[in-house]
């Protein structure tokens, strides 16, 4: 019995497997990591304020579509309306970066975070 495939493997197990053996499935992940990032977050918050995508979507401005779009992570949005849907939500949008090389000093890697 063979146990190179998915089953009993997490998601996150089997996307790395994907992510290493193919160039197509790196690009497309590369290509939506951000929305999706943006996306577990605004569907975590949403969830812990039990509010619908259609209240949220009144409270920013925007459309229930639009929304939907948004929290399915596949699809990207601007940045003004990121802001608008954060800012219903109760939050603000912080923006950072990690550095995947060590800095000069060679000491470990370095992490800031810009509030916008």
């Amino acid at each position: 019995m063979s146990t190179s495939g998915s089953v009993g493997r997490s998601a996150s197990e089997v996307a790395t497997t994907r992510y290493e053996k193919s160039a197509a499935y790196r690009k497309e992940w590369d290509r939506t990591r951000t929305s999706a990032a943006i996306a577990k977050l605004i569907v975590h918050r949403r969830t812990i304020l039990r509010i619908s995508q259609e209240q949220l979507a009144k409270d920013a401005g925007t459309s229930s579509t639009a929304i939907s779009r948004l929290e399915s992570g596949r699809a990207g949005s601007n940045i003004a309306t990121v802001n608008r849907v954060f800012a219903a939500l109760g939050c603000q949008m912080l923006i950072g970066y990690q550095a995947v090389k060590p800095s000069r000093s060679k000491s470990a890697v370095n992490q800031e975070v810009v509030a916008v």
